[in-house]
């Protein structure tokens, strides 16, 4: 395969500590890139959006967004690049927004030259843990740190720097940021969530190909079936289940091990009374029993992976394929905050009418739906991939700022209460400076608290990237090089075409290497 230097990709690769290090085999500058290195590639952006990144503001973001859904890409663009000039704390969030709207304007170098640069720092551990322990304090505001990311989004960061780095036959930096998805995929709180993204493995194994390493390609071919069958619209429902249910059993073997004082597996009992000795057999009860509802949903699952038919996989793996066509549809799901004090975040879907496709080549030749890779929503992935370390932390935030407020109030109460029984008991002289002292020690205490509560800030973290699809479809063929034209016809869930949506459109296919194409379908608002 080919090698080439990818800095703002690659140098991430080699601050990662093992087994983190991705691509050892690839020759790229060992030092870590400096903020001069990640202002290059944007210089000429940054001179022509100087003057106006010193006005512009974080709210101008949403006039970029409507614009962006209105159609009036060259006014969000010149907003966000002016809101990524500024160089803060949401620097990757403004490349990955802007990105994705140079995939729409079918600006492939540009949109992985920002790809490039929010992959860098998204995926930066050691600043991601800086960043973290910061974020640890009682008072802070998640929101107020730098944007990293969600895992699903940084997983989609990696799907689609992959694909633009295969676009440009960089097939050695395609494979890493294929398994970085991978990594980012994994790091997530429900075992059967993890890696369950299809197209990643199904990249991944087609890079390896390129590369003469079938036995790597096959396991990940395997993996990619196994992705396909959990993230399949007719398992999510038992999937969800027995999450739930392996979570439970997870819990109760914890609560087990530390009743029995357990401190390793191979560590003996501790001698236990009778009403412990009870309970720790309601729990291993427990246990049996979970685990007979667990097997009970893996044979479901695999009941229904029979009725499943699984798409053309070769097409991906083929090298015949010189063409993907990635068809990205609806506007990704909003992100919001719930709970007393916003201490959650939520995702709403956006409804959007496109689901399926009908792609005709040079206007007679019908591309195998066969070949699609489908049931890739953003939707879904988001909302199975939490569970991080920051949301035990806001919850502990919310907690100690409605346990602060209510002691506050108490303290408050009580003030009142010895100043009122103070004034009443007539006293003078040492009892009355007793009486007043005790007064103002309860104010101060309750003051102290209230002023605790109101500096503790739990909301969590609504930023997202929004300028994301609702969908993505990959669809691989093979044509021969120079200019084609693609019709392509969109529809509904039942195979009804929506009239206004479809799209005609031509392509220059390259004479080696691998073409790979964005359209993007939605509603304009």
């Amino acid at each position: 395969m080919k090698k080439r230097a990818v800095p703002l990709l690659l140098a991430i690769l080699l601050v990662l500590p093992p087994p983190c290090l991705l691509c050892a085999e690839t020759n790229f500058a060992a030092t870590k890139p400096t903020k001069e290195t990640l202002t290059k590639t944007n210089q000429e952006i940054t001179k022509a959006t100087n003057k106006n990144s010193a006005t512009i503001s974080d709210a101008d973001a949403m006039s970029a967004e409507v614009d962006f859904y209105r159609g009036n890409y060259e006014n969000s663009e010149r907003i966000l690049r002016a809101l990524k000039a500024r160089h803060d704390r949401n620097f990757a969030l403004w490349s990955n927004d802007l990105a994705s709207l140079y995939l729409t304007e079918g600006k492939n170098k540009e949109a992985r030259e920002s790809l490039s640069e929010a992959f860098l720092l998204m995926n930066d551990f050691e600043a991601f843990k800086n960043l973290e322990s910061k974020a640890l304090g009682i008072t802070g505001n998640e929101a107020s740190k730098a944007y990293k990311g969600d895992p699903y989004e940084k997983v989609l960061n990696s799907l689609y720097l992959g694909l633009l780095l295969i676009d440009e036959n960089d097939l050695d930096n395609a494979a890493a940021s294929f398994k970085n998805g991978i990594l980012c995929d994994s790091d997530v709180e429900g075992e059967l969530y993890k890696s369950d993204v299809a197209p990643l493995y199904l990249l991944a194994a087609r890079t390896q190909i390129a590369g003469g390493n079938q036995g790597l390609a096959d396991d990940y071919l395997k993996m990619a079936k196994e992705a396909y069958y959990l993230s399949h619209p007719l398992n999510r429902q038992i999937v969800w289940e027995e999450q739930i249910l392996l979570t439970k059993k997870a819990d109760a073997q914890k609560e087990l091990k530390k009743l029995l004082g357990k401190d390793s597996d191979t560590a003996g009992e501790k001698k236990i009374n009778k009403n412990t000795q009870k309970k720790a057999d309601n729990l291993k009860s427990q246990i049996d029993s979970l685990d007979k509802q667990i097997k009970d949903k893996v044979a479901q699952r695999e009941e229904n992976n029979k009725k499943i038919a699984l798409p053309n996989f070769n097409n991906f793996l083929s090298q015949q394929n010189n063409v993907i066509l990635c068809i990205e549809s609806g506007k990704a799901p909003l992100k919001v905050q719930i709970g007393q004090y916003g201490e959650k975040a939520v995702f709403k879907l956006k409804p959007y009418k496109a689901k399926r496709f009908s792609v005709t080549l040079d206007k007679n030749i019908n591309i195998d739906k066969n070949c699609f890779s489908n049931n890739n929503d953003i939707m879904y992935q988001a909302q199975t991939r939490g569970g991080r370390k920051m949301d035990g932390i806001l919850k502990g935030k919310a907690q100690f700022k409605e346990t602060t407020a209510q002691v506050s109030t108490a303290f408050i109460g009580m003030s009142a209460i010895a100043a009122t029984a103070t004034a009443f008991s007539g006293g003078s002289g040492d009892s009355s400076t007793v009486g007043l002292a005790i007064t103002g020690a309860f104010l101060v205490a309750g003051l102290v608290m209230a002023a605790a509560s109101a500096a503790a800030n739990p909301s969590a973290d609504a930023r997202h990237w929004s300028y994301l699809p609702a969908e993505i479809q990959i669809i691989p063929f093979s044509v021969a090089g120079g200019k084609h034209h693609i019709s392509l016809i969109s529809c509904d869930d039942s195979g009804k075409e929506i009239k206004g949506l479809g799209s005609e459109f031509d392509i220059e296919v390259k004479n080696t290497g691998t073409t790979v194409i964005f359209k993007r379908i939605f509603e304009r608002i």
